[in-house]
């Protein structure tokens, strides 16, 4: 609200006829002390009077959404969304026939759950017309209005339901909205995969997401998005174990495999069914059908090893996974070990084997692959030198 790039948007906005207040994640967010992401501004003004007043103080304005009602104003880097409030006519699903209008409460009428229609002006001031600021603080997350209705407008609030209320929400969850959630799942099919993919990995990397996913579970949700056996447990354990360290971040990822029972085939079916991206689709397939796992039962020789033939990513994925699936074993020694005793960098390239007169082609790689085997047997101690006479010793045989 302070920094000088805000002050700069509002002074802007303040020059015309009507007031400006920010609305919604920022000032949820706001209250809740959390750090602000989105910068979103309301005003009665019209999309193009924020232009020219936006311009006339010396500021970028980009007309993103002009037709609904969105400029873009970009102040000292930062990117601000203003929109002119706006009212329902008609709905078509996702899309809606609206008019501007100077009403706050019919603006706040129009947006989906009521802690996401909360405004506050530049000096603090909080304005709560849908009363949504006793449900935040409870940590009720409730449709604004009729939720068969709300959900009606677009069935992909199913999803941004609960993912929601596994940002903000506590249990045990409002019944009208998971009611009108679970009539409305059968539908989720019909949307758009990204669309599904977007919402429902933002609520695998939410901090603690297991009340969430089990709830999903419970009001028929999740089978219409994962189709396949659901292990609310291993869950449950993956995430109370990620909790004891601190630089593991959550990950969509691990949780899904986490969640679910798959093996090749339906993981690959998963990945089209969800439209993984290529980098998405190729880990979650290393993590299922993984040819070598950490060995909780082994010592650090024999998992150092295999850290190095899986990268630290890998490893410690699949350590993890595997502290879900087994939890009467302690995997912590097995966490720290990248850390305790990581694998220094192979100290030699296809090069230095073209050096010693090996052509190009097969044969590099080839004494490249054994090098480094030879390399790893003997604990990965060998420097450079040792490693460049091992070429030597291979290639004059």
């Amino acid at each position: 609200m302070t920094q000088r790039q805000t002050v700069a948007v509002l002074d802007a906005l303040h020059s015309g006829s009507y007031p400006a207040r920010f609305v919604g994640g920022c000032v949820r967010d706001s209250i809740l002390g959390k750090s602000v992401k989105d910068y979103d501004i309301a005003t009665p003004e019209l999309p193009k009077r924020i232009i020219q007043l936006a311009e006339r103080a010396g500021l970028r304005a980009i007309p993103t959404g002009i037709d609904h009602g969105t400029i873009t104003v970009v102040s000292g880097g930062i990117s601000f969304e203003i929109t002119t409030l706006r009212e329902d006519v008609k709905t078509f699903g996702r899309r809606a026939e609206v008019v501007f209008t100077e009403n706050w409460e019919k603006d706040a009428a129009r947006r989906d759950l009521t802690l996401n229609a909360l405004y506050c002006d530049a000096d603090g001031t909080v304005y709560d017309p849908i009363n949504g600021l006793p449900d935040l603080e409870k940590g009720l997350i409730k449709f604004i209005g009729d939720p068969r209705a709300r959900i009606a407008e677009d069935v992909l609030r199913v999803l941004r339901y609960f993912r929601f209320f596994a940002y903000y929400g506590k249990p045990p969850g409002d019944p009208n909205a998971l009611s009108a959630c679970r009539e409305f799942s059968s539908q989720l099919g019909n949307l758009s995969v990204n669309r599904v993919w977007g919402e429902f990995s933002k609520i695998l990397a939410a901090p603690d997401p297991t009340y969430t996913i089990a709830l999903m579970s419970q009001w028929g949700v999740l089978e219409e998005i994962l189709f396949s056996e659901i292990r609310l447990d291993c869950m449950d354990k993956l995430i109370s174990f990620e909790k004891k360290f601190k630089k593991i971040n959550p990950d969509p990822i691990r949780r899904l495999v986490a969640t679910t029972n798959l093996d090749e085939s339906s993981a690959k079916s998963l990945s089209k069914r969800l439209n993984l991206s290529g980098f998405d689709r190729n880990r979650l397939l290393r993590l299922v059908t993984a040819a070598i796992s950490p060995d909780v039962e082994s010592g650090d020789k024999k998992n150092r090893e295999i850290l190095f033939q899986l990268g630290e990513k890998t490893f410690s994925d699949l350590v993890l996974l595997g502290s879900a699936s087994s939890p009467q074993y302690d995997w912590s020694k097995l966490m720290s070990l990248p850390d305790r005793l990581p694998i220094p960098p192979f100290p030699i390239a296809g090069k230095d084997i073209i050096e010693y007169g090996v052509p190009e082609g097969k044969e590099v790689g080839k004494i490249l692959k054994t090098v480094k085997g030879w390399w790893a047997d003997g604990g990965f101690c060998s420097d450079r030198e040792k490693c460049l006479e091992k070429i030597k010793e291979l290639v004059s045989r």
